[in-house]
This record gives structure tokens, sequence and C-alpha cells, in this order.
């Protein structure tokens, strides 16, 4: 994954968890390497709805204004209303919200279970956990710093991409723990997550911004 799509990830999905593999398995712990890729990879899903409302935009409502000329106060608005969505569209009693619990849930499993079973038993765990637990809003911030692109590119980058995982969240549609935490399930879930192409606008939009995956946090 290049650094803007593990940015761009982080600023969507920043409330999730962040699994850590355990256990002897030589051949589960090379498959660990992948993990916060493709876990960062799943968590960029939702609704249409961008980043930015056009109409009542966290910065005026000016659209063509670049990104390192927006104001502390301006930044600081466009952030929260970018971590404000992600929390929305991350919402566990949504079917995005729904997937990514099975999917977090699936790693647990399939690193800290003993055996197939076991796996399972603590994937549902996990699922559960994660479809009790409320949306907390994120206060994770871009770095704006050089950043020539817009608001309207960074929007359009956005809502590409949510457009791009939601595709590939409904993959998952029917699926269960009992899917994903065997050897062959975990392939095969590793497979339909890295069966996902980063859209050509955000590719774009990492060109006008060199330093916007050096993370602030906009409380600080």
């Amino acid at each position: 994954m290049n650094k803007f799509k593990k940015i761009f990830a982080i600023l969507l999905v920043a409330s999730l968890g962040t699994v850590v593999a355990c256990g002897d398995d030589d051949d589960k712990g090379t498959k660990a390497n992948n993990t916060d890729q493709t876990q960062t990879d799943t968590g960029t899903n939702g609704s249409d709805t961008g980043t930015n409302d056009s109409d009542t935009g966290t910065n005026g409502g000016d659209d063509t204004k670049q990104l390192k000329d927006l104001s502390a106060a301006e930044l600081s608005a466009f952030c929260t209303q970018t971590n404000k969505q992600e929390s929305v569209l991350f919402d566990p009693s949504n079917e995005f919200g729904k997937t990514n619990c099975l999917i977090n849930g699936s790693f647990d499993g399939y690193f800290d279970g003993e055996d197939e079973a076991d796996a399972k038993d603590i994937c549902e765990l996990s699922q559960a956990d994660c479809l009790a637990d409320p949306v907390v809003d994120s206060d994770v911030c871009m770095n704006p710093t050089d950043c020539t692109a817009t608001v309207a590119e960074f929007d359009k980058c956005t809502l590409d991409y949510i457009a791009s995982e939601k595709a590939l969240l409904a993959k998952f549609a029917g699926k269960t723990c009992a899917d994903y935490t065997t050897e062959a399930g975990y392939d095969a879930m590793i497979a339909i997550l890295d069966s996902s192409d980063f859209p050509a606008s955000c590719e774009a939009l990492e060109t006008k911004c060199p330093k916007i995956f050096e993370l602030e946090d906009d409380t600080e």
C-alpha cells in the first residue's frame, strides 16, 4: 500500500482497533505482516456522503480552496466533519459496520485461536464485542502542509474510495466467522481484501499532498 492510501484509510477509520497477531505458528506469523495493511484497507467504507457537504462546507463553502490554505479553524472543522462521517459509516447498526466487525473478528480468531474451533469462538466473541461498541468520533487530522489539492479534490477522492470499498465489502455478504478462521478461509479473505484498486482520484491527490500522511492530532 502506498503512503497516501494508508493515511487516507487511517483518516476514515481511525477509531478501529489494530489486530495484534499472537501464537507460535510460523505461517501465521508471516501472514501477520500483512495484517496492518489489510485491516486498514477494510476500513474505508460506507455511504455516498463525502467528507464535506458542498452546500454547507466546513471551510465556509469554498471547495476550490487548497487544503494548505485552510486556516486552523477551517482545518479542524474539515477534519471533524470527516471523522464524524467516518463514525457514521462504521456504525455497527449498519451493514458496513457489521462487515467490518466480522473482518476484524476473523483476524482475532485466526491469529489467536489454538485450533479452528477456538478460532471461530474467538472471532464470534470479538465480533459481538465490536457490534456492541458505540461509535466514537476520532480526533485524527491530516497534515495539509504543501498540499495543493482543493477541498473538492479531497472530497472526490473520498467519494471514489468509499464507493470502491462499499463494492469490496459487498463480497462478504452472508459470510460468518466460520468462513474466515481456517487456513483456506483466511487466505480467501485476504484475497478479497487485496482485490480493491485505489481510485485514480486518490492517486492524483497523493501527488499534490506530499506530507498528508504525516498525521497531526487536531486536538493538540
